[in-house]
């Protein structure tokens, strides 16, 4: 079970919305009396090494706040003394640092978890199909060759779109571009093949992309489908966005990334892996490895990450489901920049077991066990 969390953005944020921190931002909590003890967070970039830790005053008590890197977005994270929390926040205008902002509001990114406070009653649930997309399937039929229009065996299909897929345009991941692709594969696809977004700048199709397109190709199909993040540390740059299909001859999930080509099979019985297997068993992963034909196309740039992040096991260290999945019919549901800046949506629905790993996500909203996560 998780407390309840008190933020004012969804985490939606682009590179372009870290703003250097010129002038004090002051911000206000509605935060209950009885609270045990909480956590601040705060989404921010050290310029250099040498900056000084970052100040923010909690009701007249000030603490410092250190990045663990610099140059790269950071959550930094305090713990605050109940009785000094009355839900006044201030960040002093400081040289050095820039505070990530939230697109819609224009504020920046400030959590504060207040754990023991009550907890939420009902759990979280993904929310699968798209009625964007399933009223207009030949459209996004026709995208595809004709030897994907047609469904056989389920896990054939996927991994022959998996391998169309990690072959239909080059991998880019300029972390200085602006021109992030929307979640719509109609537009991934023409900008990935263009190398360029209709004004001619050279646009971020990446991991993120490649499992969009699956997923909605996979609903076009009929095909039970859902987005996964991963992620071996909240801030490090090595996360990565698969996808998961229901095989109903297991009655479980099993991962497939349409990035790399890649996925995991039981050594002894050839059954595809879920997640949260691949989570489990992350210490001895490489000899379940399957890499798939479309990954000769990625290999010049991805070889290196296929090794030291996903065959160690290091990437699949925390996994979340995405939240939503038609962001076709909804498109405000589908974040600007993920992958290219920090993680911080909270539409994703982290697996946490253990009381050590809520704690190390608490900047989010939303947790569901492995064994829950299993069944939806």
């Amino acid at each position: 079970m998780n407390s309840k969390l008190f933020f004012h953005e969804n985490g939606n944020i682009c590179a372009r919305d870290v703003l250097p921190l010129a002038q004090s931002t002051p911000l206000r909590f509605d935060l209950p009396p009885q609270i045990a003890r909480a956590e601040l967070f705060v989404a921010a970039q050290k310029h250099a090494p040498s900056t000084p830790a970052l100040k923010v005053r909690a009701c007249g008590v000030e603490y410092s706040l250190d990045a663990p890197k610099a140059e790269s977005v950071c959550w930094l994270r305090a713990p605050i003394e109940a009785s000094g929390l009355c839900g006044e926040i201030e960040i002093p205008a400081q040289d050095g640092w820039s505070l990530a902002h939230a697109a819609a509001s224009g504020l920046p990114i400030v959590r504060v978890r207040a754990w023991g406070d009550g907890f939420c009653d009902a759990s979280v649930h993904p929310r699968h199909g798209d009625t964007g997309i399933e009223t207009q399937r030949n459209e996004w039929l026709n995208l595809l060759p004709e030897s994907l229009r047609v469904l056989n065996s389920r896990w054939d299909w996927c991994w022959r779109l998996a391998e169309w897929l990690a072959a239909a345009w080059p991998y880019a991941n300029e972390f200085q571009a602006t021109s992030y692709a929307p979640w719509d594969a109609r537009i991934i696809l023409e900008w990935g093949r263009a190398g360029q977004d209709p004004h001619g700048e050279k646009p971020i199709v990446m991991c993120v992309h490649y499992a969009v397109g699956f997923v909605q190709f996979c609903l076009a199909m009929g095909v039970p489908v859902r987005a996964v993040v991963l992620t071996p540390d909240m801030n490090s740059s090595d996360g990565h966005f698969v996808a998961e299909v229901w095989l109903e001859e297991f009655g479980a999930w099993a991962m497939i990334d349409p990035n790399l080509h890649l996925c995991y099979r039981d050594v002894r019985t050839q059954r595809p892996l879920a997640v949260a297997e691949l989570f489990a068993r992350r210490d001895e992963l490489a000899e379940s490895a399957h890499f798939g034909a479309g990954f000769e196309a990625q290999k010049n740039h991805l070889e290196g990450f296929a090794r030291t992040g996903c065959l160690s096991g290091a990437v699949y260290r925390l996994w979340g489901v995405w939240g939503r999945h038609d962001w076709i019919e909804n498109p405000d549901c589908a974040p600007p920049a993920h992958g290219a800046v920090l993680y911080a949506e909270t539409d994703i629905i982290w697996c946490a077991d253990e009381e050590a790993t809520r704690e190390e996500l608490a900047m989010f909203p939303h947790f569901l066990s492995s064994s829950q996560l299993a069944q939806m």
